[in-house]
This record gives C-alpha cells, sequence and structure tokens, in this order.
C-alpha cells in the first residue's frame, strides 16, 4: 500500500509544473476534498448510470488545477486511453459489487487464475465485443493495453431500503434484479467479496512487480454507498 502524499506539494501557484503522476499522488487527488464533493454530488444526480465516464472527467477536471496536462482518450499507436496525464496513461474500469460475484470471481475460477490463458481468451475475441465479461475487459486493460496506471472502481450500494419503501425512487436508478438479490443475500461492502479483487491485484502484483493502492469513499445520497478505488502502477521503470 502506498504511502500518504500531501497536495500542498502541487499547489499550481507554483511556476514549476508536476512532471510525473504516480498512484501515491493519484491517490491523493481522489482522496481530495474537492473531488470528494464532486463524487458525492455525482452519486446523486447520476445514479440512473454508469459513472466511469463521469467520474474520469471529473478526475481530469481536478488533476488539470493542480498543474497537470491531461487529454483525455488520448490515442498511442493503436490504443486508445482513457486519460493522459504528462503522458503517463491511465485505464479505467467501473462495476458494481455485485458483479463481482456474478462475473468476476466466476471467470476467474473458469480460468483457475490463470493469467496466461485469460490474455489467449482476450486474444482470441480480438474485435470482438468483451462487454458480458468482467474478468476480459480487465485483463485486456492491464495486459494488452498496458497503461501507466489502471484504475479499477467498485461501487457498493444498499438498494433494499428503497425497493421495500419507495420502490418508485428505483426508476432513478441504474440498476438490476441480480443487485437487490445480490444485497439481501450479501448486503453491501461485503468483505469476502472485496477480498476478491485485492486477491487479484495481489497476483497482479508479484507477476509484474506493480504498486497497488485503495482508497474508499463514502457518500450515502439517495441510499448508502461507498466507492472503491483499487489503483495499480505497472510501470516499475519510473519509481
Amino acid at each position: 500500500m502506498s504511502s500518504h502524499i500531501s497536495l500542498s506539494k502541487l499547489d499550481n501557484t507554483d511556476s514549476k509544473k508536476p512532471e510525473f503522476l504516480g498512484i501515491r499522488t493519484l491517490k491523493a487527488v481522489l482522496n481530495s476534498e474537492g473531488y470528494r464533493k464532486d463524487l458525492k454530488d455525482l452519486s446523486f444526480y447520476a445514479a440512473h448510470i454508469k459513472q466511469e465516464r463521469p467520474m474520469l472527467f471529473m478526475l481530469a477536471k481536478h488533476l488539470c488545477k493542480h498543474g497537470f496536462e491531461v487529454v483525455l482518450e488520448k490515442k498511442i499507436h493503436c490504443h486508445k486511453y482513457d486519460l493522459a496525464v504528462n503522458n503517463n496513461t491511465i485505464e479505467a474500469k467501473f462495476y458494481y459489487e455485485g458483479d463481482i460475484e456474478r462475473r468476476f470471481k466466476e471467470e476467474m475460477d473458469n480460468y483457475r487464475w490463470n493469467f496466461n490463458s485469460l490474455k489467449r481468451e482476450v486474444l482470441k475475441k480480438k474485435g470482438k465485443q468483451l462487454s458480458w465479461s468482467m474478468a476480459l475487459p480487465i485483463i485486456k486493460d492491464i495486459f494488452i493495453k498496458t497503461p501507466r496506471i489502471f484504475m479499477l472502481i467498485i461501487l457498493s450500494r444498499d438498494l433494499r431500503t428503497i425497493k421495500n419503501t419507495e420502490p418508485k425512487l428505483l426508476e432513478q436508478i441504474c440498476w438490476s434484479k441480480h443487485e437487490t438479490k445480490y444485497n439481501e443475500k450479501y448486503g453491501y461492502n461485503n468483505k469476502g467479496y472485496l477480498e476478491v479483487i485485492e486477491r487479484f491485484f495481489e497476483r497482479i502484483k508479484k507477476k509484474n512487480h506493480s504498486e497497488s493502492a485503495y482508497l474508499k469513499i463514502d457518500t450515502n445520497t439517495m441510499f448508502p454507498s461507498s466507492y472503491h478505488i483499487f489503483l495499480c502502477d505497472l510501470d516499475t521503470k519510473q519509481r
């Protein structure tokens, strides 16, 4: 786990612009009061959509405020990256906690947690949509696109109260029957399933000698919710 870094060192009133973005700095920006406030607002007004893109746009805004040069959806060679920050590439994926049980763990178990087998499967499906999968798009980002930093966002929500007392509010939320069934069975912020993700990044760390960091942001606006953000620095040469 990465150590804390102060955002005061990134004050853009300094004439010298920051040259390098590592996960300690990225974590500090994500954990800043400004980003947390924006995320809390977003969790309310954008509850009806998957929030990967708006979260990245907000991140770009806050990185710019701290003097970084940010390009959204930058194409480098044959790949397009979600963010390029001072030419350090970032890829992100967003899923709901229930997806870990229904999709990720099942897929990883099917491939016996073998990264080489998963990479072969991604390459075999070249040019085909991987949207039905959770594990394969993540593997594609980490091992095929090889960004400088990979960011996985897991949104944990408890929809039980809304479903039982104000079901009409579900019309304003992106949800599925699977998610409410998951809540009934496992609650939310389920330690066992979040540990599946931790286990995944531990294995990535052993394979690539990568550096990882984690933060949790509770928003609790329309319903109890937490954003679990896993960061992985895949470039060992610059550390």
